[in-house]
């Protein structure tokens, strides 16, 4: 897997969820085997996580997103993170990203804590679907991605940020849930 420099891929800032498509779909398509990609969709019960070395926060602040997403991708047998988003290297180990993006998880309320939906890249890529609707009224059309929104060929195959959102729903796409610890 040849990893360029952040900026060689397509970007749009406040559509983490498109850009992780967009990343995993350019993998795909450059030889990754897609096996080796996962995509991880971060939020909470309360819709809020605390996350740190964002480029949205100041050094040693959290940024609090309502989700994030992020790629998960097997590099010479190791777990590394891509993530647009951060001041981190990209990619990042996946051990390092974490410690250093939730460093105080303990500390911050349980409703708050990160829950991760993970899915497999080939899955993502296959069936989401965004209509860009948790954004109207937000921003100004000109801040959205310069491309059509993304669908599946298949529109019985869609699954909206709504439902991944949603992490007591279970979905037909072989993601699975891993909750907080504490």
């Amino acid at each position: 897997m040849k990893i360029h420099h952040k900026s060689d891929y397509l970007y749009t800032p406040l559509f983490c969820e498109e850009n992780i498509w967009q990343l995993a779909n350019t993998m795909v398509n450059q030889g990754t085997d897609p096996r080796a990609l996962n995509v991880l969709f971060l939020s909470s019960p309360a819709k809020k996580i605390a996350i740190f070395n964002q480029l949205a926060a100041e050094h040693a602040e959290a940024v609090i997103w309502d989700y994030h997403m992020i790629l998960q991708a097997v590099i010479n047998h190791q777990l590394y993170i891509f993530d647009f988003d951060s001041r981190l290297n990209f990619p990042e180990l996946e051990t390092d990203y974490f410690l250093k993006s939730f460093p105080a998880e303990r500390f911050i309320p349980r409703d708050m804590q990160a829950v991760i939906r993970i899915i497999p890249a080939a899955s993502y890529l296959r069936c989401f679907y965004s209509d860009r609707s948790h954004m109207h009224g937000i921003i100004e059309h000109t801040a959205y991605p310069p491309y059509p929104v993304i669908s599946p060929k298949d529109g019985n195959t869609a699954i909206k940020l709504a439902d991944y959102w949603d992490m007591e729903k279970p979905l037909n796409d072989g993601s699975c849930i891993i909750f907080p610890e504490n």
